[in-house]
């Protein structure tokens, strides 16, 4: 990995920006600590930032489907208004200015996510950027091939962290049917 970032960095200079994420534990391992060097700003990540990660590498749009993406979207604005209304993370008038970017990922089901995995998270992993990321990505995945207003199923979260819910004890082996 060290020679991989200095090689890019030696050719490319500043028009190349390596993100390490996990940073406790590049300070944490001895094998990792001499890569520490090579990321010099820590930054720690927010909510905010975390959305903002994956709407523009995870979620991005090719610019010539936008409109596509969002005519689908407005032919079915009933339908979405209608999920979890009348709850905490029910639907919001600032919802509409982001469901393009999120789609498919709808921000109900994003926020539903969010809700559910701090709730089960018992040692704090599932808020980190990586965890994230590869859940939105795995979603993403799954759903690439499907026709446009295809979107994500919200039971694709348990799907996803089942496996490590038993293990940490939070579900018992008996709740979980396997189809």
């Amino acid at each position: 990995m060290q020679e991989v970032v200095e090689a890019c960095s030696k050719r490319f200079g500043d028009r190349l920006l390596f993100l390490g994420t996990g940073q406790t534990a590049l300070s944490g391992t001895p094998a990792l600590q001499r890569l520490q060097g090579r990321f010099t700003v820590n930054v720690e990540f927010s909510d905010t930032d975390v959305e903002t990660v994956t709407r523009r590498v995870v979620l991005a749009k090719r610019p010539d489907r936008i409109n596509d993406v969002k005519s689908t979207l407005d032919g079915n604005a009933g339908e979405l208004d209608r999920h979890l209304v009348g709850t905490k993370i029910g639907p919001r008038s600032d919802d509409k200015s982001v469901l393009v970017e999120d789609y498919p990922l709808l921000p109900v089901r994003r926020r539903f996510w969010e809700h559910a995995l701090r709730a089960v998270d018992r040692v704090g992993t599932a808020g980190q950027l990586r965890t994230q990321l590869r859940i939105v990505y795995d979603a993403i995945r799954r759903t690439a091939d499907d026709p446009l207003g295809t979107v994500v199923p919200a039971d694709f979260l348990f799907e996803e962290i089942s496996a490590n819910l038993l293990q940490s004890g939070v579900l018992q082996q008996g709740l979980i049917v396997v189809s």
